[in-house]
């Protein structure tokens, strides 16, 4: 791979109030304060043709090219051996013909002896890793890593095949406690967030004049706003950003007036500071939902608000309630599933075998007292969730992973925060 975007050391100029500009603050931030090499470790590559040998790293560049970073075989080694609590016991590929199964969290590859070694094909990677002793293991399939990138790179297998294992390793930390990983871990999921937070902010559907009128609308309260908050003192212009994308799709879907979205960009700026929780769309504990209620004389309006993302309850459950692990899965009608009175859950399958049709999903929170919660959704509980939502991940090559985040969901709505009481009662978002 070629080394195609030099760094630039000139810092972000305040006053470029854009979402790009905000978008770039992250990217700058990140190649100044991650332990990870620029071209050792990882690399931006340019997601369209261009006839020069390498571009140097300004904002101008999100109005000319389009491009993307990617780990490196470097910094997947790096990454990997960083941490003293986070060992990976299998990190390889799973090649057309292989088998493998799933029992007692942990995958098992069996090769196919009937597959020339030289023309095996690539159709996915599998983590066994363990993180303060509690096992997590994650298959991700080679069309789920195509999916993350733009199509000139999805045809190169290199990068799909480096990709794929960034991918397992991400998927591994994703439910862990964020507060005990190594600097490189967390770089290494700040890196794959950055990826999918860039080709989120480049839906807004905004004009240029009314992403103004609102930046500056968070610029009078930016006082006030990182007196409060950490989160928006040390992420000022992203956090505007976040807010201002939320904002205007939800401008777009209610066909509200710039006027009205001004004055809740005002009002709930002051929301998410107080909560000190980050509003970023892709890896924040927090959002920026507008729902449609009526009343008891049976008149609609529309409710904006902050509420807590299911990573943002992941969050505040490991830091207030003991949480020590969480385990989600999809469970078809071919697998073997076991599920007794004390929620203990035992979960086996063949993962690339006709598993049937999904039947439920499930989730397991562990606490640091040995207590356990687990909850069930049907599948036709999932279909009725998907359908009042516009997200295609529901139906596409992560259909499995939305039905996974939202068995969570219901186990930290249900579960006490006080492990040993299992009503179906969630007061910690008020704590």
């Amino acid at each position: 791979m070629s080394n195609y975007i030099k760094n630039n050391d000139k810092p972000y100029q305040s006053g470029q109030f854009s979402i790009r500009n905000s978008i770039y603050c992250n990217y700058h931030r990140f190649l100044l304060q991650s332990p990870l090499v620029q071209n050792e470790d990882f690399q931006y590559l340019l997601t369209s043709k261009s006839n020069k040998d390498s571009i140097v790293f300004t904002p101008a560049l999100f109005e000319t090219a389009s491009f993307i970073p990617v780990m490196l075989t470097n910094g997947i080694n790096k990454v990997k051996n960083s941490d003293k609590n986070y060992s990976v016991n299998l990190l390889d590929f799973v090649y057309k013909g292989d088998q493998l199964t799933l029992a007692n969290d942990e995958i098992t590859i069996t090769r196919s002896k009937d597959v020339d070694t030289e023309s095996r094909i690539v159709i996915g990677a599998v983590i066994n890793s363990t993180f303060h002793n509690q096992k997590v293991s994650v298959f991700a399939s080679y069309g789920e890593a195509k999916a993350l990138l733009p199509s000139m790179l999805a045809m190169n297998n290199e990068i799909v095949c480096l990709t794929l294992f960034e991918m397992v390793i991400y998927r591994s930390l994703l439910r862990a406690d964020k507060r005990c990983l190594s600097e490189e871990l967390l770089s290494l999921i700040s890196l794959h967030q950055l990826r999918n937070s860039h080709t989120f902010c480049q839906q807004l559907d905004l004009p240029s004049s009314e992403y103004v009128l609102l930046r500056n609308v968070l610029e009078d309260r930016k006082r006030h706003l990182t007196s409060i908050s950490n989160v928006w003192a040390t992420d000022f212009e992203s956090e505007c950003a976040f807010l201002i994308v939320a904002l205007a799709r939800i401008k777009k879907e209610f066909n509200l007036d710039i006027d009205d979205i001004k004055c809740h960009a005002y009002s709930l700026s002051a929301v998410a500071a107080n909560k000190n929780i980050s509003l970023d769309p892709v890896s924040g504990g927090i959002y920026v939902g507008a729902y449609l209620k009526t009343d008891d004389l049976g008149v609609e309006s529309l409710d904006i608000n902050i509420h807590y993302t299911t990573i943002g309850k992941v969050s505040l459950c490991y830091k207030s309630a003991g949480l020590k692990s969480i385990v989600s899965d999809v469970i078809y009608s071919n697998d073997s599933f076991y599920y007794d009175e004390n929620n203990i859950i035992k979960h086996s399958a063949s993962l690339l075998s006709n598993r049937g049709v999904r039947v439920s999903s499930y989730a397991t929170l562990r606490f640091v007292d040995g207590y356990q919660y687990s909850a069930l959704i049907s599948e036709n509980e999932m279909r009725l969730i998907s359908q009042n939502t516009n997200n295609d991940a529901w139906i596409n090559q992560f259909a499995d992973r939305m039905r996974e985040k939202q068995a969570i969901k219901l186990a930290l709505d249900e579960v006490e925060w006080k492990p040993r009481f299992t009503k179906k009662k969630s007061s910690y978002l008020n704590h």
